[in-house]
């Protein structure tokens, strides 16, 4: 390929990336799909502003249980449920960039990761270089989570990515480079790695995993390598900046450096592990279910992924003999059973559907960190391809798959069920659309309760949800004006909320759905 080709290519899959990662961010939104994505935001905002992360809400001292899904009450404030690495990242970046980096920060990091892919897949030609960037920029959960990039797990496996590529190029015996640069290099990969860690801590198993299977494959380089105490000092103290930074975050919003908002409950801290049974259901939170397993992978690995799975296959079974697959094809393995042993036990009802295989899915969320390697055997199963037929014959069998299967990744990505990134696009439309109306409404509401729209009045209103009982719902609304959000009521339905005591005027409606005032 020419220069200037290259050069077309090069704008292509840039154009490419930031066309199906930005479709979200470019909206300028700040109204999110999920409680966990609000709770990042308002965490990391609330830390930029204020130097914490916990959020007074005097409404916290009458009704403890008077907050959002994914955050907690303590003592009088909120703090957040899930882990305070990307909060204590994005707060950084909201200082620096704003509302602009923090929308950014992901699709701009996941898109930067086609860097250490190009590079990996170099040596099995560009036709398998031009694949691997494909296979990841179009691969549906990449095109989801870098658009909503306040999950924490996409961050997570790009930032993996580079740490191993950095690993591989300090460790590159070929290669003339100097002994600063190697420094540099493994040290940035050490913060790749912390920053990883720090964001879930719980993902350091296939972490590891990852870093054996470069060290095994560089091994015979990394002997050769001088000064290797300083390097090891390097990396292990580049490793542990940010950690040890989010713990003592920890610290101060729990009030333990090892506290995790997830043992949290609402004014108590959850009771501490007593016996052998219970520090293994905090191992496996979700136990050992076979048959969630198998349903599991049903309908996500063989239903919507099968064609990853496929160039997996192929690729392990091409190079069965070749000592890098057999590694990277270990660690693949090795990493999906990890996973499905911390994930794949139970059944997640994300979707507002029953037992719906939504591309939103926890499962596929927590499968993440599979993807890479998906890229990776898409380069391998091309090259094996054009090796087997030539460089013409090759180019009729490589195109019409890339394409076909650039289309699938991306179609499922942008428009499958209810949560692809297109059909959520309208749905934050809308969302932001009843936020700011409900605003308009007037009057001194100070609180909404709903089933699962917290996300949409918080934090411009103290939000609730699931909807509590009536005796919680009675000792709020006695006390304070309070709007409820509902599927539109009928007749029949708003009779219902008499009988139980409550009184609903209607304010304004959206779809389906109507935010009322509910008095006694």
């Amino acid at each position: 390929m020419t220069r200037s080709g290259k050069v077309i290519v090069y704008l292509g899959i840039f154009a490419l990336g930031i066309t199906l990662f930005s479709v979200i961010p470019r909206l300028f939104l700040d109204v999110y799909m999920s409680p966990d994505e609000t709770a990042v935001a308002v965490s990391a905002k609330t830390l930029a502003g204020q130097g914490t992360m916990k959020i007074k809400d005097r409404l916290l001292d009458l009704c403890p249980w008077v907050h959002p899904r994914s955050f907690v009450s303590q003592g009088g404030y909120m703090v957040p449920v899930g882990f305070l690495g990307l909060p204590l990242i994005m707060a950084f970046v909201f200082l620096l960039l704003g509302q602009f980096g923090m929308l950014w920060f992901t699709p701009l990091l996941a898109l930067s990761a086609t860097i250490p892919l190009w590079c990996a897949t170099k040596k099995l030609g560009q036709a398998a270089q031009v694949s691997a960037i494909l296979a990841w920029l179009t691969f549906p959960t990449v095109i989801l989570y870098a658009n909503r990039g306040l999950f924490p797990n996409l961050v997570a496996v790009s930032l993996m990515v580079w740490a191993t590529f950095l690993i591989w190029f300090a460790s590159d015996e070929e290669r003339q480079i100097a002994e600063w640069l190697r420094v540099v290099c493994i040290g940035l990969s050490g913060v790749a790695v912390g920053t990883a860690c720090a964001i879930r801590p719980v993902e350091a198993v296939w972490i590891l995993v990852w870093l054996c299977a470069v060290l095994i494959i560089r091994q015979r380089a990394i002997k050769k390598i001088d000064k290797k105490l300083l390097k090891s000092c390097v990396f292990i103290l580049a490793v542990s900046v940010l950690p040890m930074i989010s713990a003592w975050m920890a610290y101060k919003t729990y009030g333990s450096f090892w506290s995790i908002g997830y043992n949290l409950r609402d004014t108590v801290l959850a009771p501490q592990p007593s016996n052998a049974a219970e520090v293994s259901q905090n191992l496996l939170p979700f136990g050992l279910h076979p048959r969630a397993v198998l349903a599991n992978f049903r309908a996500y690995l063989l239903g919507m992924y099968w064609p990853w799975l496929v160039a997996t296959v192929l690729t392990l079974f091409v190079g069965r003999r070749d000592r890098t697959t057999q590694i990277l094809g270990g660690a693949g393995i090795a990493t999906a059973s990890i996973l499905t042993l911390l994930y794949g036990q139970a059944l997640y009802q994300d979707h507002v559907g029953v037992n719906i295989a939504s591309i939103g899915n926890s499962f596929l969320r927590y499968f993440l960190p599979l993807t890479p390697l998906f890229a990776l055997s898409v380069a391998a199963t091309i090259s094996a391809i054009q090796k087997k037929l030539g460089r013409i014959s090759g180019l009729l069998v490589i195109i019409p798959s890339l394409v076909g299967l650039s289309i699938y990744g991306t179609y499922l990505g942008l428009y499958q069920d209810g949560e692809g990134v297109v059909i959520s696009s309208r749905e934050l439309l809308r969302y932001a659309d009843i936020r700011s109306s409900a605003q308009a409404v007037g009057g001194d509401y100070v609180a909404v309760l709903s089933e699962r729209s917290d996300k949409i009045f918080f934090p411009q209103f103290s939000a609730a949800s699931p909807l509590p009982d009536d005796d919680r719902i009675k000792e709020l609304v006695a006390q304070e004006r309070v709007m409820i959000f509902l599927t539109t009521q009928d007749e029949v339905g708003l009779g219902k909320w008499l009988e139980r005591g409550f009184s609903l005027t209607p304010l304004l409606s959206s779809d389906n759905q109507t935010l009322y005032e509910i008095r006694l």
